[in-house]
Formats: C-alpha cells, structure tokens, sequence
C-alpha cells in the first residue's frame, strides 16, 4: 500500500518557431523540453511475507527533465526521469498467526537515504484550459 503526495515547478524551454501549416492547430504551449523542481512525500506499507514487512514514511525531492510530444489535438504524452534524494524512515513488524496484530521488531527499524533517480514517468496528457488557434481567417 502506498500514498502519495507531491508537486512540481516546471521550466519549458522555448519552442522552436515553425510556419503554420494549412489546417494544422499550431499550439506550442506545454510542448518541448522542460526541467523541473519537485517535492513528494506519503505514507506505505510493503508485506511480501511474514519476513519482510515494513511500515513507514518517505520524502523525497530533486529535479526532473522531461519531453513532451503532441499525438492528438487535445493529446500529448510526456516522458521524464527524475534524480533526487530520498529519506525513508521504516518500521519492521511482525504479524501474528491471525494477522490480527502487528509486533514491531525495534531491532530492525532506521532510516534509509537515497540519492539518485528517484522516479521516471511516461504520462497521457490532456490540457484543459489552453486554447487552440486555427490557421487561416481572421
């Protein structure tokens, strides 16, 4: 079980100026390159068997550079990857025979750090309250 909670600051690089053609929307915002900040942080719970269960929290924050493509009007997909540091206090438990109660183990409870990627992302993306010019008329 995982949740989760975060956000982003986003820098887009300018696009490169390109001629209209026909019938083509040419919308440019939220395309191209871009660098990020971000910060998240949540809450989980990993049971892989009666050995391995662990409790905790994490935080993490760092940087993200991204792609961003059109594939639809109303439709682009983003890529990005993200370095950053991670610190993930946990909590090792043990569960009764019932699964009824949870006996934390002290001896096996710290802190991890971490620095390197911390997540990578392939996203469907819809904007919604960006308008699109037609070529042509006045």
């Amino acid at each position: 079980e995982f949740l989760s909670f975060g956000g982003e600051f986003r820098w887009w690089f300018s696009p490169r100026p390109r001629p209209a053609e026909g019938r083509r929307v040419k919308r440019d915002a939220l395309m191209g390159h871009f660098l990020g900040v971000y910060g998240m942080g949540g809450k989980f719970d990993l049971q892989l068997n009666r050995t391995f269960c662990y409790q905790g929290e994490f935080f993490s924050a760092g940087l993200t550079y991204g792609y961003a493509l059109p594939i639809g009007r109303r439709l682009n997909m983003e890529f990005s990857v993200s370095l950053g540091y991670a610190r993930i206090p946990h909590r090792h438990y043990i569960p009764t025979d019932d699964w009824q109660e949870l006996v934390r183990d002290p001896h096996k409870s710290g802190t991890w750090n971490y620095f390197g990627p911390t997540r990578v992302g392939v996203s469907l993306v819809v904007p919604l309250l960006m308008r699109c010019k037609k070529g042509g008329g006045r």
